[in-house]
Formats: C-alpha cells, structure tokens, sequence
C-alpha cells in the first residue's frame, strides 16, 4: 500500500466533510427529540397557583427559571375543562359525596355541576400526566385532547406536543431510543464515508484511499470474501496484537487454494501503518512535471481482453513492472533508440520520452495483467496521444455518476461496466479526485463509452469521478446532480489533458456526453463545447448528434 500526502489529504478533507454534514443532521435530530422531552415533561402548570384550562395547582415547581415548570407540582381537575364538562360530571352517590367533602377539605376545589359532582383527579403538572388523567376519566382518545393541553406549554413546543402525543413518543425511553438510531446512523456514514478497515481513523482512511491491501486479500480468496471480512482482517492487522498476523492467515486459509506458508508470508508483507506507507510526493504524482526517464507506450495493449481482461493490482503494478500495460525501462535518455521507436524531445523541459509501438520480449510472464497506471507527466500524455494507430478526430467526456464520498478509480469502473454487460471499462482514461489522470481501457481500443451515432469509433473518451453533489445517502439525490461535484484539481488536469489532445490533433471535436445521444444523459454537467471554446478557442465543425468527422473532412473543415 503506498499512499502521497495530496491523496491523505484529500481524502481526509471528504472525511471532514461528511462529519460535518453528519454532525448538522445528527444536532437537527438532538433538538427536535428535546424539544418533544420539554413538550412532554414541563408545562406553564405549577410556575404559579393561577388556574389553566381548567387544571389549578395546589403546589409550585421548586425550580422555574423559563416559562415552564418541572413537573413536580400537584394539580386538580376543576369543571372548567374546555369541551369535557358533560365529560366530567357524574350523578351524585354516597361515595361520590363524601370523596367531595373530603377533596374539598384537602383543595377547595371541587365544584358541583347542575346533576352531580365533578370527577376527582389529581395529577403532576407535565402536560403528560394532564392527558393521562383526562383520558382515564373520559372517554376521549389522546389526540382528541391536543386543544386542551396545548395551552399548557409555550407555543414554540406545541407543535411537538401534539406530535409527540399522536405518535406515542412522549416517553423518555423511547425518545432516546430514537436519538440512539440517529446516532448509530451517524456513526454509520461516518464509517463509509473513513472505511471499516481500522479502528484508527487516519489508518481506515488510508486504506480507504487506497485499496491494495484489500485487494490483496481478497485475491488470496479468489474475492469470495465481502468488504466487512475485509475490514475485520485489516482491523486484526492494525490491531498490533502478538498473533494478529496468525490469525489473519489462519483466516484466509480456510478460504484460500494457496499453500500455507505463501498465504503467510504474504499476510506478513502486509500492512495499515500510514508511516509505512506514505509516500514522499515527487514531481511525477500528477500530470505537468516533466520526465527522464523512458516511458514504454502501449506495450500491453494485447492483454486487453474487453470484460475477460485479467486486472493487476497497484501493489502488482509497483512490484512487478512486467505485468503492466505502460512501464518503464532503465535506460539512459541518450541510449540509441530502438528500430521501432518514435523520440520526442521536450526542448523547454529537456524531457525525452520515447514511443515503444511493441510488445514485451519472451521474458514476459507466462500469466499476463493488464495495469490500470497513471499518466506521470505532460510528455508522457502526448506521447500516447501520438502513439495512437486508430482514427481519432474526437473527445468524448462523462463523468462516473458518484457521490461525492466515492473515491474511485479505473478498477471501480471496469468492474462497474463488466457487471452491467458492457466491455470491460468503456473509457479510455479516468480523472480521480485527487487530480490524477488513471489509465483505463487502451487507447488503441475502440471505447465502450458514446455508442449512438458512432462516436465510440473515433473517439477517446475520458470521465470525470463526479456526478452527485451530495454525500451517498443524501434525499432526494437527483437535486444533486450538478457540476459542483467536479473539483478544481480535477478541471485543472482535464485542461492539461485538452491542451495535450489540441496539441496532437489541433482540428480535434470535444464534446459532453449529453451532446451525443438523446437518451437523457446529463454527463458532464456543464457545457464542453463552451468550455473548449472559452479555455482553448476551439470550435467544433459538426454537431453531437451527428456521425462523428473524419479527419479529411475535418482538414477541409466539413
């Protein structure tokens, strides 16, 4: 696993974000569930001896600061009840006769009606306790009480009063148990937005960020192993405990075709240390630095095998240059170049990169994987660019439809793609969030990306990590949908990536998805034909909709 500092932060920053958009969601749901609390166990009863809605205090609350009292104060029905004196009247008997003098003697406040004697009923002075009473000594149903008791509290709690009484949530218990969903729900976005990997944040963010470890893992089993095993074992890992690696290869091999003593030795290369794993940032971790050494264009293109291809890891990748597509020899920048080599030369950087158009000699490894890499700098981008075999006279951008806590990469979108039927990762290259321009599908490769009117054919079609502005999770997503989900790192390599397309094609089309088909699309979110226009003061000689130009045609500006 190895991660830069730009790639830490960055996926630090989303953590910061969803905690922030949690934490509002979560003080939200604490004040409504308190004011439902003060609605249900405080009322204006007992702040004074002065009679309301038909309820007089005999006691005051021994502590009052606000307009509403604790509900430790004594009260007495009275016939004054609005809309419930049929309700409280009952035909005089012995019994009911001396409960009067006796309710009388303690009170005061027992009145006669015109048939009978009222109903005795003391009660406490919370809103709660007042319902209570009413509803045992009529027979109205609780929500048929809500006028009475509304008077009882302040009116910025009578909504919540009545709330609380039609949904039965007026016990404390069951208002925390609803604050503890809340809270669980909290801590499960926050574990989706950092990952489950670790118990230390800055560990399971890394982890997050970059998967390998996971990968790594989930190859020794054949991927029969779902994320929450995943994250238990990394978990056992970063745990630090005396057997922990032990346990974890004892694990995978219940699960695993691979001999022991390779499982183990594997497991023990493993590791969750961020210290371990963070990587200097140099020159070459995003597109613009400029590059010595010689970079091998499109040596792997034949491993490529649609929704067949056999995927490398990044652990693979910086391991084992030979299974990539792209790699990198150790030769000098002035070794003779070989027959079938293109040198371009960089005089303002004195950057030489050299185009390799073959393939890899009988050295190669007998099992073959195709690395999705990254584009290390600009000439290393044009020299691709030229590269190219096939007719290309277009760009085709999209972007991925995720949210903003998704960091995903080609190997999220190959895996995407093959799972809906398609050929494997339908675009060419892929801009991550953190800036990064990631290979996908050869660019030698007819892309699976704008099917209607042709324009797969030549085109190189590229994706933003983008779509939703809003974290996973968020209502009503589609109001989300917006290009504020496209940062400024990643405008900033899609301009490099357009003045390196210009530069090897200048009469070259750029178009948005939703300007090739009319099926809906709304990738990339904004205007590509303006943007080029505005940023390149480039015009395009056709329309979206129609098949895409050809470059004799583009020559003689059809």
């Amino acid at each position: 696993m190895t991660i830069t500092t730009a790639r830490l932060n960055e996926a630090l920053g989303e953590t910061r974000v969803a905690v922030r958009t949690q934490s509002a969601a979560l003080a939200s749901a604490a004040e409504t569930l308190r004011k439902r609390f003060e609605a249900t166990t405080k009322s204006k009863l007992g702040r004074d001896l002065e009679a309301i809605n038909g309820f007089k205090p005999v006691s005051q609350s021994a502590d009052h600061p606000t307009d509403l009292a604790p509900g430790d104060a004594v009260c007495f029905m009275t016939k004054d009840v609005p809309g419930l004196t049929a309700d409280l009247i009952e035909d005089m008997t012995e019994a009911s006769a001396t409960a009067a003098a006796e309710l009388q003697a303690i009170a005061g406040t027992t009145d006669a009606g015109s048939n009978g004697f009222l109903k005795e009923v003391a009660s406490s002075n919370t809103p709660r306790a007042v319902k209570d009473a009413l509803v045992e000594v009529t027979p109205r149903a609780a929500a048929e009480l809500n006028s009475v008791l509304n008077e009882l509290t302040s009116p910025e709690f009578q909504a919540e009063l009545k709330n609380t009484i039609n949904k039965g949530l007026e016990a404390a218990k069951a208002m925390g148990e609803a604050l503890e969903d809340d809270v669980k729900a909290f801590a499960d976005a926050l574990t989706a937005q950092q990952g489950g990997g670790s118990p230390n944040i800055l560990e399971a963010v890394t982890l997050k960020a970059d998967k390998s470890v996971f990968r790594d893992i989930s190859n020794m089993v054949n991927g029969v192993f779902d994320q929450s095993q995943l994250d238990g074992l990394t978990s056992k890992i970063s745990s630090g405990e005396l057997n922990a690696f032990k346990e974890v290869a004892n694990t995978i091999s219940s699960s695993s075709p691979l001999d022991f003593a390779v499982i183990e030795d594997r497991v023990n290369s493993l590791t969750t240390s961020v210290a371990d794993t963070l990587k200097t940032p140099d020159i070459t971790d995003a597109i613009g630095g400029s590059t010595s050494t010689d970079e091998i264009i499109g040596a792997g293109a034949n491993v490529w095998q649609n929704e067949n291809t056999t995927v490398a890891t990044q652990q693979e990748i910086r391991a084992t240059p030979d299974i990539i597509a792209q790699r990198k020899e150790n030769k000098a920048v002035d070794d003779p170049a070989p027959a079938n080599t293109e040198v371009i030369t960089n005089n303002e950087k004195g950057a030489t990169t050299k185009i390799v158009n073959a393939q890899r000699n009988t050295s190669a490894p007998t099992t073959k994987k195709y690395g999705f890499t990254y584009i290390s700098s600009e000439e290393e981008l044009e020299a691709e660019l030229r590269s190219v075999s096939r007719e290309i006279t277009e760009v085709v951008v999209h972007w991925t439809g995720t949210f903003l806590n998704q960091d995903i990469g080609s190997e999220e979108v190959h895996e995407w793609h093959t799972q809906r039927g398609f050929s494997g990762c339908g675009y060419h290259y892929i801009i991550r969030k953190d800036g990064r321009l990631q290979r996908g599908r050869p660019i030698n490769k007819v892309g699976a990306h704008a099917l209607d009117n042709g324009h797969n054919n030549r085109s190189i079609g590229i994706s933003f990590v983008a779509g939703y502005n809003c974290m996973s999770g968020t209502p009503n997503r589609g109001n989300y949908v917006n290009s504020g989900s496209i940062n400024e790192k990643q405008f900033a390599a899609f301009d490099q990536f357009m003045k390196n397309f210009y530069k090897v094609y200048p009469g070259g089309q750029a178009f948005g998805h939703v300007d090739t088909d009319d099926k809906g699309k709304q990738d990339p979110g904004f205007d590509v034909e303006e943007y080029v226009n505005n940023k390149f003061g480039k015009e395009n000689l056709a329309f979206g909709f129609e098949e895409p130009l050809t470059r004799k045609q583009i020559s003689i500006g059809v």
